[in-house]
């Protein structure tokens, strides 16, 4: 029996670089804290390293975003799953409600 390539590396609890999906923030008593964003064999998760409230600066949400980027798109093609839609479908839906 083959597993999948994603199922292997969720496994192994592998990310490409440990750092690269680290967005820094506050929690809700001011403290600094870090969310990491990783990919599992089920999707991508966010893992805050504190509970509560979080708070993002602007800069910080830009980050954020950009590492949850990384991982759908990491994750698609982990998974195999690399067509147009994957990536489009926002973009999509937004369009259909604009018309």
């Amino acid at each position: 029996m083959r597993l999948p390539l994603i199922t292997l590396l969720s496994r192994l609890r592998w990310q490409r670089d440990p750092t690269l999906w680290t967005v820094r923030c506050r929690d809700h008593q001011g403290r600094n804290t870090v969310v990491r964003v990783h990919i599992r064999a089920e999707g991508v998760v966010l893992d805050p390293s504190r509970t509560g409230a979080l708070t993002f600066t602007p800069p910080a949400v830009g980050r954020l975003r950009a590492a949850l980027r990384d991982a759908v798109v990491a994750h698609a093609v982990l998974a195999g799953s690399t067509t147009k839609d994957t990536f489009d479908a926002p973009t999509e839906v937004a369009n259909a409600d604009a018309a």
